[in-house]
């Protein structure tokens, strides 16, 4: 449950409860969710169908790309196109990948580019601040002479 925050049950026009689910941000009846005491109100958070392609996907690659893709609004062809472009490198160390992470502005959600797990992490432990990325670099700069 750690990490997952609990999407309120609503009820839509028409009296029934719906839920979002944690993937597909899609708001579906409580009946299409599996029960699971574990979770706020005793369901997954996720929907039968994002689990079951999660489910299958498991322990491939494919895996790592289709549950995130999704929330990104990427299809597996759109990111393949983006990781040929890039030539399968980080779009800030250069270094390549077989998997790179999908950048992007937490405010807009609009994609920015492929990177390595590093340099994503990087950059969000920043909060992407530009001015506090050029401190560290100055900072970085001076204490390296």
């Amino acid at each position: 449950m750690r990490g997952i925050r609990p999407y309120p049950i609503i009820l839509d026009k028409d009296g029934i409860e719906k839920k979002e689910c944690h993937w597909c941000h899609e708001f579906k009846p409580l009946d299409e969710f599996y029960k699971n005491i574990r979770y706020t109100h005793g369901l997954q958070p996720y929907c039968k169908d994002c689990f079951s392609t999660y489910s299958k996907n498991r322990n491939t690659k494919e895996k790592n790309k289709t549950s995130n893709l999704k929330k990104y609004g990427l299809t597996i062809e759109l990111y393949e196109m983006i990781y040929k472009e890039q030539e399968g490198k980080c779009a800030i160390c250069g270094k390549f990948q077989d998997v790179l992470n999908v950048d992007h502005n937490h405010e807009t959600k609009k994609i920015r580019k492929l990177l390595c797990s590093g340099c994503n992490s990087g950059i969000g432990c920043f909060n992407e601040d530009i001015e506090l990325l050029f401190r560290a670099a100055i900072y970085l700069t001076e204490q390296n002479k």
